[in-house]
């Protein structure tokens, strides 16, 4: 038969061996937890597809896509890490939207094709390059509103031309 003691005994030793997030433990447990939540859902979804109507540049179809193309091609320099990249992927929705058959958005990820950025000198990215007739026309970096890429591409509604 157990003596009051040694049930009294037991069972501290019972709750000494489980865990226990109390105390300062605990709190520091409850931080990294809440931490790791906020981290994880804030990111938001990070789509690396390409936005509707925007020309995917590799190194197989850059050439044909920008170079020979016959309208002006607005080339975004990205990342799927670039958090202004990312970002920009409405813009350019919108922008093939609103430009539809007189400029061609495209994209370059410049992680799968850092030869071609190198040519053209990115080296982080957002880097928006505007190509006419296979030349360098305009260039800008960072991240790029609807209205400042509006201010690349200057449209004259009587020629249907862009112009520079």
């Amino acid at each position: 038969m157990w003596s009051d003691q040694q049930t009294v005994t037991s069972i501290n030793q019972a709750q000494t061996s489980q865990p226990h997030f109390t105390g300062w433990f605990g709190l520091r447990c409850a931080l990294v937890l809440v931490s790791l939540t906020l981290i994880t859902g804030c990111q938001g979804h990070r789509s690396t597809e390409p936005p509707s109507g925007v020309v995917e540049l590799t190194d197989a179809n850059f050439h044909h896509e920008v170079m020979e193309s016959k309208q002006p091609v607005l080339v975004e320099f990205w990342a799927p890490w670039c958090r202004s990249c990312v970002e920009m992927q409405p813009t350019l929705e919108g922008l093939t939207r609103e430009f539809s058959g007189s400029v061609v958005a495209a994209r370059l990820n410049i992680d799968e094709w850092p030869d071609i950025a190198t040519e053209y000198g990115v080296d982080s990215p957002p880097v928006i390059i505007l190509f006419r007739s296979g030349e360098v026309a305009k260039r800008r970096s960072g991240g790029q509103s609807l209205s400042e890429l509006r201010e690349l591409l200057t449209v004259t509604e009587a020629n249907s031309k862009v112009d520079f």
